[in-house]
């Protein structure tokens, strides 16, 4: 049972031993739970194996407890900028769904305000659905069909480019996608060709039209656009006296806080659109929204575990490991081993790494001897690390074989032989292993194994030098070679 504070950590051990279990029981993945007591009361978060892609099983299994901790209100923003890291590293398809989630979470934690209301918008966008480009193009047909109809759409758009601007900050149109630069784009140009220079389209809302387009060039840096447009902006507006609206000193210093002012302009001269016009423009831009800790931020579309590894991405490998394929198991080992694409955890890795040189994997078989001289995933055990070693030698694994002949030059666990050792480097240098060539060219320098000879300890030098190997470059400079 552990309490609040403590919860991550408990929470930690229970998540590696499930999944050490579903490395060793991957038919457990069709259906399993994941349980902890805490306060005398027992919470059970149930996953399925279509649920979290095992690449991102960490951050899927610990949004859910973020969430619930949440839901507890104790301490929570801490763990809702942990929840939308957690998100972040999940697919695009999984994030869409358990962001309704995560907004409705923080909208309830928040209770009341502004930023509750931020992420009730949220959630309620990412429950209703997508809009695509060419959907808002049949609505704009419609509204084309009236001059202010389709100036009030306009502007709607406009106006909510920059007040996503003015929440979120300079960056979060660098997170749009093709179709949404292309619909601001577009509607700038038709918006300021057709009305800018109207003369029955009222001064505000034209001066309006500029100081959007002014702000949406200068959040995308293109800063003499943007000057051009603000000054027009400003000229419009000082004939009506109204130039209060907008303060500003220079372009790279204009700040967007008088948008409830300009809104109230716009209401004031323009028909307000209907209702289903303006959630399908919020809709079309929601997924340059989302939240993270008391501020906004932008959505991040790279995804953990997608990157190609030979053709495959890690959650493809992962289910051929599952099913028994022994160099698939040695790369999801060595993904856990380096933290390529997942959380690293050597206790996984050498789970893996254990299935696969069970097998006969040769690489894998090294890389468990290796993990077992350093203690790594497993406790250190030097008998075990020659065993695995030598039962990639005798295959012919490289690395392998310069490692017993290393645990012969030093006498690790075995009576020390050169001449055993020597054996050893020679089959690695042959196959083109740089150490073991350096380590050939060594015992024909010092006379350890084999008589003395300073031209073949010349020759094995050069080899592994021209692969770049330090050893063997200092070796040829102590010689003058």
């Amino acid at each position: 049972m552990a309490d609040i504070e403590n919860l991550e950590e408990e929470y930690a051990k229970l998540v590696e031993e499930k999944q050490l279990e579903l490395i060793w029981h991957p038919e457990r993945r069709e259906e399993y739970k994941i349980s902890f007591s805490v306060d005398n009361v027992v919470r059970s978060f149930y996953f399925f194996r279509n649920d979290p892609p095992m690449s991102v099983f960490y951050e899927f299994t610990y949004f859910y407890l973020y969430m619930y901790l949440i839901e507890m209100k104790s301490d929570w923003m801490k763990y809702a900028v942990k929840a939308a890291i957690c998100l972040r590293q999940m697919p695009v398809a999984v994030r869409q769904t358990y962001l309704c989630w995560y907004h409705k979470g923080i909208m309830e934690a928040y209770g009341s305000g502004k930023k509750a209301e931020i992420h009730r918008r949220q959630y309620f966008l990412y429950a209703s659905g997508e809009i695509s480009l060419s959907s808002l193009d049949d609505m704009i047909v419609e509204v084309k069909q009236s001059i202010d109809g389709y100036l009030a759409f306009c502007i709607e758009i406009l106006s909510y480019t920059v007040k996503c601007a003015d929440i979120l900050g300079e960056d979060e149109f660098y997170v749009w996608t093709r179709d949404q630069y292309e619909l601001v784009e577009r509607t700038l140009k038709e918006a300021i060709n057709l009305y800018g220079e109207l003369n029955r389209c009222p001064i505000p809302l034209r001066s309006c039209l500029y100081y959007f387009q002014g702000i949406y060039y200068k959040k995308t840096r293109r800063y003499v656009l943007a000057e051009q447009a603000l000054q027009r902006g400003v000229e419009l507006l000082s004939k009506i006296e109204i130039s209060a609206v907008i303060q500003y000193s220079n372009v790279k210093g204009v700040k967007v806080d008088k948008i409830d002012e300009i809104h109230q302009l716009l209401i004031t001269d323009l028909p307000l659109l209907e209702p289903k016009y303006i959630a399908c423009i919020e809709l079309f831009f929601h997924n340059s929204i989302e939240i993270d800790e008391e501020n906004e931020c932008e959505e991040n579309e790279i995804v953990a575990g997608e990157s190609e590894r030979d053709g495959y991405t890690f959650d493809e490998l992962y289910d051929m490991a599952e099913k028994g394929d022994a160099d698939a198991q040695t790369v999801i080992a060595i993904c856990y081993l380096s933290g390529d694409g997942v959380v690293q955890n050597f206790r996984l890795a050498f789970e893996w790494m254990q299935m696969a040189a069970r097998q006969g994997q040769v690489q894998a078989q090294c890389l468990v001897g290796e993990m077992y001289y350093e203690g790594m995933g497993t406790e250190q055990d030097q008998e075990k690390a020659f065993e695995w070693w030598m039962k990639a030698a005798i295959q012919g694994e490289a690395d392998a074989q310069n490692y017993i002949g290393w645990v012969y030059d030093v006498g690790l666990g075995v009576e020390s032989d050169y001449t055993e050792a020597f054996k050893w480097f020679v089959m690695a240098a042959e196959q083109g292993l740089a150490m073991a060539q350096a380590n050939v060219g060594e015992y024909y320098e010092l006379g350890k194994g084999v008589p003395k000879d300073l031209e073949q300890a010349v020759v094995w030098y050069r080899k592994a030098a021209e692969l770049e190997c330090e050893k063997a470059v200092e070796a040829l400079k102590r010689l003058g070679r």
